[in-house]
């Protein structure tokens, strides 16, 4: 879309390769093209790709293994077996429908949640196979060991072994026009020590690129970071100078006041996610302040226009 996000009733698209060539008016378009393969939408609209911006390719096929009545410690056992048993070929595999059903819905890009693929490579043949563009991230970043038991066997909360994996998979940015691209992330929820959030940080910044997290998704694991911090997490966050422009937060369900200035003035991303809130009964859509962070962005003293851009996709 361009600046001003123009709309044309008899439009047509170009297209070399994969790459969009001109975007017009039909009468303008269709003339200087010689077109191998022409396809008629018949009327029907032809737009960007949605971008998924918070999934997890590789629990896909799990899906429908989890209540509405699931608690911290439930979803902390369920990871830990998952975990410790799923096989690179049954990653491929959810990555595979995960990838097919985005397609499908018109989702043509996706940020992978926070590094919770254990096997990167797995997913970013899915996403090749299918056609898709995706940006993956080293697997499980965290060394701090909240209440939730996650950290067995394969995944240990271990800070060398995190730093050691810290920006592996920012190779995959050696070629710009590559489906699958490279970002950084800590898996969150209480897991990531100061140092080890600083080193991710710098890493992201060093190489430009997203720092993404999940972060304050329900009161269990909030109350984690308020306990370890001795103060609200995205305060603290932000005088660690962590929230930028290239931060972008996942689900962000529980806010309290002094978090919110902090929020919109940095200009980060916060990817709110209302049917996992919904799912877990956080209560993300009913106490949430995802829309007044948007108006701060949007009207706030002090506050960028893009800063805090929430989106709902996930």
């Amino acid at each position: 879309m361009d600046d001003v996000r123009r709309v044309f009733p008899q439009g047509a698209v170009a297209i070399r390769g994969r790459e969009i060539v001109a975007v017009g008016p039909e009468r303008e378009i269709v003339p200087r093209f010689e077109a191998q393969r022409t396809i008629d939408a018949h009327g029907a609209v032809v737009h960007p790709g949605f971008v998924e911006s918070h999934v997890h390719v590789t629990q896909h096929v799990f899906r429908f293994a989890f209540t509405g009545a699931a608690t911290w410690a439930d979803l902390g056992t369920f990871f830990t077996e998952f975990h410790r048993v799923v096989e690179d070929e049954e990653e491929h595999a959810s990555s595979l429908l995960a990838c097919l059903e985005m397609a499908r819905n018109g989702t043509t890009s996706f940020l992978e949640g926070c590094g919770s693929v254990l096997e990167p490579d797995s997913a970013a043949a899915a996403a090749e196979a299918v056609g898709i563009r995706a940006s993956l991230a080293d697997p499980f970043v965290w060394d701090a060991a909240p209440p939730n038991p996650a950290a067995a066997g394969r995944i240990p909360l271990d800070r060398s072994r995190a730093l050691a994996v810290l920006g592996t998979q920012l190779k995959r940015n050696a070629d710009p026009t590559a489906l699958v691209q490279g970002h950084v992330a800590v898996m969150g929820h209480g897991t990531a020590s100061d140092e080890l959030e600083l080193a991710a940080k710098a890493c992201a910044d060093r190489h430009g690129v997203i720092l993404n997290q999940h972060q304050s998704y329900m009161d269990t694991d909030t109350a984690i970071d308020d306990h370890r911090h001795g103060r609200h997490p995205l305060v603290h966050y932000s005088e660690l100078g962590l929230l930028e422009s290239n931060s972008t937060f996942a689900h962000m369900n529980v806010l309290r006041d002094d978090e919110l200035a902090p929020i919109a003035g940095s200009g980060m991303s916060v990817v709110w996610c209302p049917t996992a809130s919904m799912i877990y009964g956080v209560g993300g859509t009913l106490r949430g302040r995802h829309f007044e962070l948007l108006d701060r962005g949007r009207t706030g003293p002090g506050a960028s226009t893009s800063a805090s851009r929430p989106s709902s996709r996930c």
